[in-house]
């Protein structure tokens, strides 16, 4: 939660749960965006 704060991504836990059922690839995107918040958490390059 906190990385999406940082991220300016006003989602709450209600609305990430129902992306995460009925949109896992959306899902899968904000979570990346938000570990990428950190600089200890960069995601490889792919």
């Amino acid at each position: 939660m906190h990385g999406l704060m940082k991220e300016n991504i006003q989602l709450n836990r209600e609305v990430l749960s129902e992306l995460s059922v009925h949109e896992p690839y959306s899902f899968k995107t904000v979570v990346d965006i938000s570990r990428n918040a950190f600089p200890g958490n960069k995601l490889p390059v792919k």
